[in-house]
């Protein structure tokens, strides 16, 4: 224990619910407006490994909903046929009405923050405030434009398979 805070470390048993056909993990802890918090891509990316230290101080006062998009953590691995990040923002709108979230607001890492983004310009009446780490500019095609190095274009390629 901490500063009377205690630290999170071992995932606790999370909540699954069905919006678009999908099977969706998520935590959820504390009580309030709602956050729902929205992880990164990569390799182990989830809501509770992006968030969890994070917990114990927005629980005092929010509502948190650390969210598993789809191909990642425990919600299912669907072949993504749409534009990505659309396919996500309605995911994450069709979620919301699952959850009985009216609006909230989103703290979304990489490519969680272009996913909040992207509800925010599909769905604004989801949508109260955003917080975006680490996201990028997104432009038209790829997240990952212009692919200077031959190892990025490996990285992007990978991630179009999965």
């Amino acid at each position: 224990m901490t500063g009377g805070m205690m630290r999170m470390e071992k995932e606790p048993e999370g909540k699954y619910l069905e919006a678009k056909n999908l099977k969706l993990h998520y935590h959820e802890f504390g009580s309030g407006y709602p956050v729902i918090c929205i992880h990164g891509a990569g390799p182990g990316a989830s809501g509770w490994s992006n968030f969890k230290g994070n917990v114990d101080a927005f629980a005092k006062q929010y509502r948190m909903i650390l969210f598993d998009m789809p191909q990642f953590g425990k919600s299912d691995k669907p072949v993504i046929k749409d534009q990505r990040l659309t396919f996500l923002a309605d995911v994450l709108d069709a979620f919301m009405a699952a959850i009985g979230i009216e609006k909230a607001h989103f703290i979304g890492n990489s490519m969680g923050g272009q996913a909040a983004l992207k509800l925010a310009v599909d769905h604004p009446n989801r949508v109260d405030k955003v917080v975006v780490i680490g996201s990028g500019v997104i432009k038209a095609g790829s997240i990952f434009q212009p692919m200077p190095l031959e190892g990025i274009r490996n990285i992007a390629n990978y991630y179009k398979t999965i």
